[in-house]
């Protein structure tokens, strides 16, 4: 009688586990299922690897261009500067957007139950995320720190550009407006011009002293 019960206790018990066990969600993945999620991390990767390489390829050029701008000082050459930095911005925007696309998709396919057809790389359904839109991703943290670094030394430049190309003009018309006078003086008197030279440091330089004799 004992045995008779402990064995139909234990049958219960089986019984019971297995139809429990049946409710419960399967962790295993299908060979299919971990390849495609292979496939996805590659994507990924591959998206990373270049939003590496244009930063690289953004500050190479962007300090090429301020090495020139620095040694001339030319406002246009400033602003020729700005442009390959907005170009890279909105390339390393496009390559981070599609990473977080594809991230998405990595999550929603990791599960066993998902509904994510095998191989399918369609992020259509994920681009309406609250963190997809382009303005959202190009102000990000990592890309408004870099690229508005770059973007600051460039304006600088600009600006110093500006007030450096200012500075000549206004050098050339005091020059003109002394030339006037003197050749109104010397026009007046009747005299000779002839130039006095004198060092004003050491050699260096030399200025010019016009004497009406």
């Amino acid at each position: 009688m004992g045995r008779g019960g402990d064995h139909i206790a234990k049958r219960l018990q089986e019984l019971l586990i297995s139809r429990l066990s049946r409710g419960l969600p399967s962790t295993e993945l299908s060979d299919a299922r971990i390849k495609h999620l292979e496939f996805l991390q590659a994507i990924i990767a591959r998206q990373a690897t270049n939003s590496f390489l244009l930063k690289g390829w953004a500050l190479t050029v962007a300090a090429a261009f301020f090495g020139f701008v620095a040694s001339q000082l030319h406002w246009r050459i400033a602003l020729v500067a700005l442009l390959p930095i907005v170009a890279f911005w909105f390339l390393d925007t496009y390559f981070l957007r599609q990473e977080r696309l594809f991230r998405c998709l990595y999550e929603a396919s990791r599960h066993s139950e998902s509904i994510v057809p095998l191989f399918s790389m369609n992020t259509q359904p994920y681009r309406k995320e609250s963190s997809m839109p382009w303005r959202k991703v190009a102000f990000s943290f990592t890309l408004s720190v870099f690229y508005g670094m770059l973007m600051g030394v460039g304006l600088a430049l600009l600006i110093a550009g500006i007030i450096h190309d200012a500075k000549p003009a206004h050098a050339v018309r005091t020059r003109t407006a002394t030339s006037a006078a003197t050749s109104s003086a010397h026009g007046s008197r009747g005299g000779q011009i002839s130039p006095i030279w004198s060092p004003s440091q050491r050699g260096t330089k030399w200025i010019c002293m016009w004497k009406i004799v």
